[in-house]
């Protein structure tokens, strides 16, 4: 005689499981995203996602992101050590409008004499460099002789 066994019972399972599991991950998601959000180094410091296989650059790659990551938490910090309550962004767009120059002199011996040197920093840059304990004068004058390149638009 032939047995039959219903399977109503085990869906019934498989609904209660699936149940609990949901109930878990509505349970884990606040925490799962709050992680995400800590771990994602990609909002301030806007990096990409690895796009070689070899052992060496990733690894390189990945001890960047994270050298940076902790040059950020630095920054951050001296900033609100200082009382300054702001994220990366804004001191990073102040800095951006202070510009370091380059000069190019062709000398006759057919050599190309560059300087390059820091513009002289407004308020908003001093008060930056303050609470960074860095120099007004950070970038100092950097002077490289180079072999002069003609080009059709004219000596470079």
């Amino acid at each position: 005689m032939a047995r039959f066994t219903s399977h109503a019972g085990a869906r019934g399972g498989e609904a209660k499981d699936r149940a609990i599991r949901d109930k878990q991950e509505a349970r884990l998601r606040p925490d799962l995203e709050r992680f995400r959000k800590r771990i994602a180094m990609k909002s301030p410091l806007m990096e990409r996602p690895v796009w070689r296989q070899l052992e060496h650059p990733v690894q390189t790659h990945i001890f960047l992101c994270v050298l940076a990551r902790h040059l950020l938490v630095a920054i951050e910090k001296a900033f609100l050590h200082h009382g300054v309550h702001t994220s990366w962004g804004t001191p990073r767009e102040q800095l951006t409008t202070h510009p370091v120059v380059t000069g190019a002199l062709p000398a006759t011996n057919g050599m190309t004499l560059r300087i390059r040197k820091g513009s002289t920093p407004d308020c908003a840059h001093q008060e930056v460099y303050k609470i960074l304990g860095i120099p007004a004068d950070a970038v100092r004058p950097a002077k490289t002789w180079r072999p002069s390149v003609v080009t059709e638009s004219g000596l470079q």
